[in-house]
This record gives C-alpha cells, sequence and structure tokens, in this order.
C-alpha cells in the first residue's frame, strides 16, 4: 500500500472509533462542554507541537487568515457543535450512517468548484452502493417517528454539509499551506464558539462531575481524534482526491459497526452484514481508479 492509502485507512479506524467514545460521554456530560473539552486538549497540544517546530499560525495574512477562520469555524465549530447534540437525542450508529451524506455534498461541490474532479458514472455507482449498504445497516433506526430523532437527524446531515464545504475550501488552496499551521489555526477558531456555547447553555464546565473516563475519552478525542486525524487529513488533500477523500465516511461507519460488534457485545443480523459489505463494495468501485 501506498502512503496516502495507509493515512486514509489509519483516518477511517481512528474516526470510526468516536462515534462511539462521543456517545458514552453526552450521556453523562453536556454535550457542547464535553465537545469543548474536547477541543481544548487538542488546540493546547497542536499549538505547543507547532511552537516546538517553530512553526507559526495562520492569521497574520489576509488569505491565510481567512481560509482558517472559515474553514475553521465550519469544520470544527459549527460541525462539532451540531454532532456533540444530536447524539444526545439519537444513538451512535445512527449518526455515524448519516454522516455518510458527507461524500454526496462533497461529489457535488467538487464538480461546481474543482474543475478536475468531477462527478464520474464510477462515482455515482460507488456512492450509491455505499449508501446502500449503511441504510441496510441502520433501516429499522431510520425510521423516524419522534421529533428528537428527526432533529437529531437533520442536526448531523446538516453538520456533514458544513464539514464538506469547509473541505472544499481548504482543498481549492491545497498546497499553499502548511498542514500542521493550518490545523492548529482551525482548532483554535473552532473552540472558541464551542467554549461560547457551553458557558452560555450549559453553564460553568467544572460544575459537572468529570471522572477519570471522560477525561480520557476528551483526550482521545481531542488528541488522536482530533489533533492527529485532521493534520493528516490536511495532508491528504495534497496526496489524494477529494472526492476519495470524502468517502471517509463510509468507511468509518462501517468500522463503527464492527467496533460495536467487537467491543460493545452488539449484534450484527443478516441485513447488517449484507450492509456492510455492500459499503466496501462501494468504496471499492467509488475508487478503484482515482
Amino acid at each position: 500500500m501506498t502512503g496516502p492509502v495507509l493515512i486514509w485507512l489509519l483516518l477511517a479506524i481512528i474516526w470510526g472509533s468516536t462515534w462511539m467514545v462521543i456517545k458514552l460521554g453526552v450521556n453523562e456530560l453536556p454535550p457542547f462542554s464535553f465537545a469543548a473539552g474536547r477541543f481544548v486538549m487538542a488546540s493546547l497540544a497542536m499549538y505547543l507541537l507547532l511552537k516546538l517546530r517553530g512553526g507559526r499560525l495562520y492569521f497574520a495574512g489576509a488569505r491565510q487568515a481567512r481560509l482558517s477562520i472559515v474553514s475553521g469555524f465550519l469544520i470544527f465549530g459549527v460541525n462539532y457543535a451540531l454532532v456533540y447534540w444530536a447524539e444526545t437525542r439519537i444513538d451512535s450508529s445512527m449518526a455515524a450512517v448519516l454522516y455518510t451524506s458527507l461524500p454526496l455534498f462533497s461529489a457535488v461541490l467538487a464538480h461546481y468548484y474543482l474543475p478536475g474532479d468531477r462527478i464520474t458514472w464510477q462515482k455515482v455507482i460507488g456512492i450509491g452502493i455505499g449508501l446502500t449498504g449503511v441504510i441496510l445497516l441502520f433501516r429499522d433506526q431510520l425510521a423516524l417517528k419522534q421529533a428528537d430523532l428527526l432533529w437529531g437527524s437533520l442536526a448531523i446531515l446538516f453538520a456533514s454539509f458544513l464539514c464538506a464545504v469547509g473541505s472544499l475550501l481548504v482543498k481549492k488552496q491545497t498546497g499553499e499551506f502548511e498542514p500542521l499551521s493550518l490545523t492548529t489555526s482551525q482548532l483554535l477558531v473552532g473552540t472558541i464558539p464551542l467554549v461560547i456555547l457551553g458557558l452560555i447553555i450549559e453553564g460553568n464546565p467544572l460544575s459537572y462531575s468529570w471522572r477519570s473516563a471522560h477525561v480520557f475519552g476528551a483526550a482521545y478525542l481531542g488528541l488522536i481524534g482530533t489533533g492527529l486525524t485532521f493534520g493528516l487529513l490536511n495532508w491528504l488533500f495534497s496526496h489524494m482526491s477529494y472526492s476519495r477523500i470524502q468517502l471517509l465516511p463510509l468507511a468509518s461507519t462501517t468500522i463503527a459497526v464492527w467496533l460495536g460488534w467487537l467491543i460493545l457485545d452488539e449484534k450484527l443480523s443478516a441485513w447488517e452484514l449484507a450492509g456492510t459489505g455492500m459499503v466496501l463494495l462501494g468504496l471499492v468501485q467509488a475508487t478503484r481508479s482515482q
């Protein structure tokens, strides 16, 4: 396997595990404060790493500052505020399934705004097969019969759209920015709205009972699931096509399902096994010649 493919697989594995960790956290802690804890840790760690490597934040030049602020606000701030809030209303597997709408949004946006990344029939067929697979995985859960399920699901869909927009902005300027500097700047920007939302809506975060498991979960999500992964993602934008990168949610959703079976003793029915197979088949079809 080539370096970019290995990085792609590593991102899929890590992000596949984050849905479960988020759900465990928001079961006991308010969502915005838990999300803010994750991103405060990630921001501090990435900033220290940036300074140790002699890098600088991207807020000096107009183009650098604009990209950092807009993409950071969309990808980290609003996106994760919606994801964490949604997981208080829907289960983690359903959230992961719905987030696989990201490749669809990305493919359409790339077709219009990235001349070298047009939609092809191969991509359409592959994504269609993959999305059919994730629907089969949780076909019962996708029957929205309660208001909480409806609003939580809409929040995830809107989050995936905003992430696609933010990622497109980064991809359009691939090669102009150093990944570590960009990631750190984005994290600092995205942390601000999460902290503000937590303070206004949920109050003092120190007033909640943060057990060691919560701290570990926030640290894993912040250091591994955010700092490491998004640094690698920004590197990957220079080494892989945008549409292929945006197929990551399909792979991470499949991994999330299997982690639930292996670790949480969740059972996989014949329909769920078939759905997992379709997701993998769709990934092969959509990325075969990219």
